[in-house]
C-alpha cells in the first residue's frame, strides 16, 4: 500500500557495483588460489559497458559474463593461467581499445573493442560483436 521511489542509477554509480560483481567472481577464482585484479581503466570499460540508461545495472552482469569471464574460463582451460596466479585485467593501451587479461606480466587474452557503442543485446557469446566479427 505505500509507494517507494529510487533514485534511478546514473553513470557514477556502476564504479562500485561493477566492483561488487568482481569481488563475487574473484571469490572464486581464490578458491584455486587464483587472484584477479582489475585496474580503474577495466572498471570503467565495464561500468560504461554494462549501463543502460533505461535498465540500469541489468546489464553489467552479461557483460562481465562475455567480457571477463568467458575469456578467462576459456584461458584457464587451455592452461594459459592457472592455480597461484595472478590475472590482471586492463584496457589495452595501445589504441585498441581491448579488454586485455595478463598473468604474472604475460598477455593471456584480449576481448571487446571499447569504442563500441549501442545496445548490449548485440553481443555474441564468443565476444565478438555482430556487424564487427
Amino acid at each position: 500500500d505505500e509507494t517507494l521511489l529510487f533514485r534511478r542509477l546514473s553513470r557514477d554509480d556502476m564504479g562500485a557495483i561493477v566492483k561488487i560483481q568482481i569481488a563475487t567472481l574473484a571469490a572464486r577464482l581464490a578458491q584455486r588460489s587464483i587472484t584477479l585484479t582489475l585496474d580503474d581503466a577495466a572498471v570503467a570499460w565495464l561500468s560504461a559497458k554494462g549501463y543502460d540508461p533505461h535498465f540500469g545495472a541489468r546489464p553489467l552482469q552479461r557483460v562481465i559474463q562475455n567480457a571477463v569471464q568467458n575469456p578467462l574460463a576459456e584461458a584457464l582451460l587451455k592452461g594459459t593461467f592457472g592455480d597461484g596466479d595472478t590475472v590482471l585485467v586492463s584496457v589495452d593501451g595501445d589504441g585498441d581499445g581491448k579488454l586485455t587479461f595478463s598473468s604474472n606480466g604475460v598477455m593471456i587474452a584480449s576481448n571487446v573493442d571499447v569504442t563500441r557503442t549501442g545496445d548490449q543485446d548485440d553481443m555474441l557469446g564468443d565476444g565478438s560483436v555482430a556487424g564487427n566479427a
